[in-house]
């Protein structure tokens, strides 16, 4: 099996979303969720990269 987690840190000024064929589901996390969700290894390189602290400044 192999499984696919594309990540992308983004703001809007909508809450609606349409999501395409190509697409199954999405979120809107905060920090907290972003760390229940997403794998330790994507948790350390946003830590690694200041992710989190990008988050804060919003």
């Amino acid at each position: 099996m192999l499984n696919l987690l594309i990540v992308y840190l983004c703001e809007t000024a909508t809450k609606n979303v349409t999501v395409s064929f190509e697409h199954q589901a999405y979120v809107w996390a905060d920090e907290a969720q972003c760390r229940e969700l997403l794998p330790k290894a994507i948790i350390r390189d946003f830590e690694k990269n200041h992710v989190f602290d990008i988050l804060q400044k919003t």
